[in-house]
This record gives C-alpha cells, structure tokens and sequence, in this order.
C-alpha cells in the first residue's frame, strides 16, 4: 500500500498553501442516538475544497478490498501528477446497506479532515464515550 508518488514536492508545496487557507468545519450534524452533534461531510468538503481546488488539488475517495479487508482509500491528486493517499478501513457492519453507507460517509468525512487538516468540530464521540468525574491531578500522575 503505497502512501504517496515517487516525488512529492510540488504536491507538499501546494498542501502548505492549502493548509494556510483552509477554515474549521461546522459543527451541523445531529446524531439523535447520543443527541450530539458533529461536522458532516459537506461541512468538512466546505471548509477544504476551495482551497484544495484552487492549488491543484482533486480528492478521490473509493471503497477498496485489499487481501479481503475493506478500506476508504483516500487520495490528494495534484496537477503535476504527484499524489498522497491514506487508507482507513472499513468497521464491521450489520452487511445492510444504511450500514455501509453510515460506515462510508464517516471514513469520507475523517479521512478527507485528516489529510486535509480540517479541524473538526465534534462532540459526537465525546457524547458517546461513559460519563466519568474529572481527573485529579493525583489520578494522572502515575508515581
């Protein structure tokens, strides 16, 4: 699994200017299960794609089976022909396909914030996660 091409310094530069224009994602997404709210997909395509265009970049995003394990590939293609890709893989699902879809749109939306540098406003996951008092300066120290 190759992560980038041969050369990357055209694409680099452009990510640096990319990263300098970008803006933080909405947080305009409900999940009703953990009634939380999150970035969606448009919300992070939003603060990235203007950017990402106007300095030479496409993303393309493609469901892959690699030695039978699914995974979100996730590739930056610039101009010049140089490119970066990440893979992420797919959770296990109930095989519907509200399933599928739900386990594509978050790998599209994670993985086009991380390589992109999208800060992601999120409390989705905190939401979700067991609610426990905060930690004493005692509890962290582990001496």
């Amino acid at each position: 699994m190759e992560l980038q091409s041969a050369e990357i310094n055209e694409i680099a530069a452009a990510m640096v200017k990319v990263q300098g224009e970008i803006k933080r994602s909405a947080l305009d997404g409900l999940n009703p299960d953990f009634d939380s709210s999150y970035s969606s997909l448009g919300s992070v395509w939003d603060a990235c794609h203007e950017a990402l265009q106007k300095n030479g970049i496409a993303v393309i995003q493609q469901a892959t089976p690699i030695d039978g394990i699914s995974y979100l590939v996730c590739t930056f293609l610039h101009t010049s022909g140089q490119w970066i890709r990440g893979f992420y893989q797919f959770t296990e699902t109930d095989n519907t396909a509200w399933s599928y879809g739900s386990n594509m749109s978050y790998l599209r939306r994670y993985s086009l914030a991380a390589m992109a540098g999208v800060i992601v406003a999120d409390d989705d996951g905190k939401a979700a996660m067991p609610k426990t008092e905060k930690p004493t300066l005692e509890d962290e120290i582990p001496w």
